[in-house]
């Protein structure tokens, strides 16, 4: 079996590209095979080309999440007693530890309505302000 063909089915290719081409079956054989050839080459170009412009290192490292987890491999809980002391020109953010956290994200949002956006990541302290 060759690509989802049964031999069967490869044979009667055969005789129909014998009773179509005759004589001239070896040489639209060798045209098949080189243009073949060319698209696998082609093939290959692009994927060289896709690679140098897009590194795939780089993609895999933008993707990877790194998610935090606590005993028994259970995402940290959220951090308690929140704080938000506002002063002219910035608000300072403190919190208790969560358990199983060593970095915290910081998320602001403009309204209740509003999409939550990231302010700050990698945060190892209990405390962030915002300006």
């Amino acid at each position: 079996m060759m690509d989802g063909f049964s031999f069967s089915e490869i044979i009667i290719i055969i005789i129909i590209a014998i009773i179509i081409y005759g004589k001239d079956l070896p040489q639209a054989a060798r045209k098949l095979a080189t243009m073949y050839s060319k698209f696998k080459r082609q093939l290959t170009d692009v994927r060289e080309e896709i690679s140098r412009q897009i590194p795939m290192d780089e993609i895999r490292n933008t993707m990877n999440v790194d998610l935090p987890s606590g005993p028994g491999g259970e995402p940290p809980t959220t951090p308690t007693l929140l704080t938000a002391s506002p002063s002219e020109s910035n608000v300072l953010l403190t919190w208790n530890a969560s358990i199983g956290a060593s970095t915290y994200t910081v998320r602001r949002s403009a309204g209740s309505q509003e999409p939550w956006l990231i302010v700050a990541m990698n945060i190892p302290e209990l405390a962030w302000t915002d300006t």
